[in-house]
């Protein structure tokens, strides 16, 4: 299963437009994936639940580290030289206002 972290950026449009950047609102990040979230339920049905998965030495992988904990599953990483794995999300938001 796969535990990473997701992350949301909103965009004004889809497609992103060409160009060396583009505004975007806060970026919404948290531990977990459909993985992780799966051994979080079987676990609260009462099952024992393992999980194993590569998360790197970094930010992201110390919060990956701590969803399992919180949800009693037991969690062994295998640490990658990558880092922690991120799926990011970019769907339509509201326009960004302001300056960079």
């Amino acid at each position: 299963m796969v535990v990473g972290q997701s992350a949301v950026v909103r965009v004004a449009a889809l497609p992103v437009p060409l160009a060396d950047s583009v505004r975007v609102g806060p970026i919404e990040e948290w531990p977990g994936h459909t993985g992780a979230n799966m051994a979080l339920g079987a676990r609260a049905l009462g099952l024992e639940v393992g999980v194993i998965d590569c998360i790197g030495d970094d930010r992201p992988g110390s919060q990956v580290r701590e969803l399992p904990a919180e949800g009693d599953v037991d969690f062994a990483p295998l640490i990658s030289p990558a880092g922690t794995r991120r799926a990011v999300s970019l769907p339509p938001g509201p326009t960004v206002q302001g300056g960079l």
